[in-house]
């Protein structure tokens, strides 16, 4: 009893059982338990595998490496289709977003265009209602014209070369020296018939940025010659 106790005291279970080098044969096998099987084919320097052995541990290897670019190919397919959703879903959300917007952008611009043809027309009939150009103006617009010549207006509305039109009130006045000024022309003639103003504008003729619109228009005058003028406008 005494020599079997010696025996077994010496007995070294480290040196018999490498369990660091079992542990790293785990750590290198994926999960799944199919592969776990394959651990024993591993051995240590002093039993070196077969060829046939090798070429097993081989194929494992493969298969597991394999497996794993399968597994890597999927999870980034995955990701780049669910980039692909969350890019198309924002791009369709911009675009929603903007055709909106420019629905709004255009209903604006055909409000201030037709009433800047308002404006043209009371303008050309010399209208003088102001509940009239209060419908299509606000109180306190502002209007910008260049300096025409036999014209009455203050020389206040003279700011840089040009005249600055402030208010309902001053754009009623302006119309009124417009209409004064045309039915001058001709006035000891004995033809018959006032003079017809039109202004004529289109969309192509107008620019708006923000509150601002500028625009460009031609001016034609009739029965201009009849009373009296050398030419019609």
């Amino acid at each position: 009893d005494e020599e079997e106790l010696k025996k077994c005291e010496k007995f070294n279970f480290n040196e018999k059982f490498n369990f660091s080098k079992i542990k790293s044969h785990f750590d290198d096998v994926a999960d799944p338990p199919d592969q776990l099987q394959t651990v024993h084919k591993y051995r240590n320097d002093k039993h070196p595998l077969t060829e046939d052995e090798k070429a097993e541990a081989s194929r494992d290897r493969n298969r597991k490496h394999a497996r794993n670019t399968r597994l890597r190919k999927k999870a980034y397919i995955e990701e780049l289709e669910r980039t692909v959703k969350l890019l198309t879903s924002e791009r369709n959300m911009a675009s929603a977003s903007q055709n909106a917007e420019n629905l709004r952008l255009n209903r604006i611009q055909s409000v201030r265009f037709n009433v800047l043809q308002m404006a043209l027309f009371y303008r050309a009939s010399g209208n003088l209602n102001r509940s009239d150009w209060s419908s299509v103006l606000e109180e306190m617009f502002t209007c910008i014209l260049p300096i025409t010549p036999y014209r009455s207006f203050p020389s206040s509305e003279i700011v840089n070369g040009q005249r600055m039109i402030v208010g309902i009130d001053s754009m009623i006045a302006d119309v009124a020296s417009l209409k004064t000024m045309v039915e001058s022309i001709g006035r000891n003639c004995v033809s018959k018939g006032r003079i017809q103003m039109q202004y004529y504008a289109g969309p192509e003729d107008v620019i708006s940025r923000g509150d601002d619109m500028s625009c460009r228009w031609m001016i034609r005058t009739e029965n201009a010659v009849a009373r009296g003028a050398l030419c019609e406008c």
